[in-house]
């Protein structure tokens, strides 16, 4: 974070709690989803599965919240009537009564969701939700590649006046020493040449067979002098039906005067 940007005090600073989760369909997954967004204040959303003209069902899943998010077809909309079996997707979700220090922002393509949070003396965050491509396509070292330069436009675009969080699934496990490949290396470079950090605290990805087996999902964050809590995996989430476990940090993060809320 660059010198002009203000440290606000801790006493006057609000604890935000801040939940990612790859939850693989959102209509399977909508139980866990609301009791996620209930007991915090943003869920980053990853994979779920739901096109442009569906993106309404994000905003049934309690009454009390809001959403910005985007599906596949988000530059390229499929008929409702031809739509295949849902994939992908990305979405933040928030309690609605942070409506007012809420801003969606365009940044990114379909796999990447930006959100700015308001704060006091202009001390702003840019919370981003990711779905970096896995390995299953025949192109996807170029797509991670691309997805991974527009994360690199944005950090670019708002480290010297935004605090930065980025949550989601990276698709590569950055605690894993043994796997080498030339999409880790490309992921890692990203990560230290903007400044990055992040923590490795447990595995978030399962197995069909029950058994955790890499941990994917990650925060990556540029805070400052602000200190967020370290990673935490939540691995006893009842009636979680996706293959990842959501994880959650938290930071004491001064509010806007303008806000007309408590959390």
């Amino acid at each position: 974070m660059a010198d002009q940007v203000a440290q606000p005090t801790e006493a006057s600073n609000t604890t935000l709690q801040i939940v990612s989760f790859n939850c693989k369909s959102i209509k399977s997954c909508s139980a866990t989803v609301r009791d996620l967004i209930r007991q915090n204040d943003f869920v980053l959303i990853q994979e779920h599965w739901l096109f442009e003209g569906q993106l309404n069902l994000i905003g049934e899943i309690d009454a009390n919240v809001n959403y910005a998010a985007k599906g596949v077809d988000k530059y390229d909309p499929l008929p409702p009537i031809y739509l295949p079996r849902g994939y992908g997707g990305v979405a933040i979700i928030w309690k609605m009564n942070l409506d007012s220090i809420i801003k969606t922002l365009d940044d990114g393509r379909e796999r990447i969701q930006c959100v700015e949070v308001l704060g006091k003396d202009n001390n702003n965050l840019i919370l981003i939700s990711i779905y970096l491509p896995s390995t299953g396509s025949r192109d996807h070292y170029e797509e991670f590649k691309d997805t991974i330069d527009q994360l690199n436009e944005i950090v670019l675009k708002y480290q010297d006046t935004h605090y930065i969080i980025i949550g989601g699934d990276l698709n590569e496990d950055l605690g894993n020493i043994d796997r080498i490949n030339k999409r880790k290396d490309y992921l890692e470079k990203f990560v230290k040449e903007t400044g990055l950090k992040y923590d490795n605290e447990g595995k978030t990805f399962v197995k069909v067979n029950g058994e955790e087996c890499s941990e994917l999902d990650y925060f990556l964050h540029k805070l400052g002098k602000i200190k967020p809590t370290h990673k935490q995996v939540l691995n006893s989430v009842m009636n979680n039906t996706s293959d990842h476990h959501p994880i959650k940090m938290k930071i004491l993060y001064g509010i806007s005067n303008d806000a007309d809320c408590k959390i």
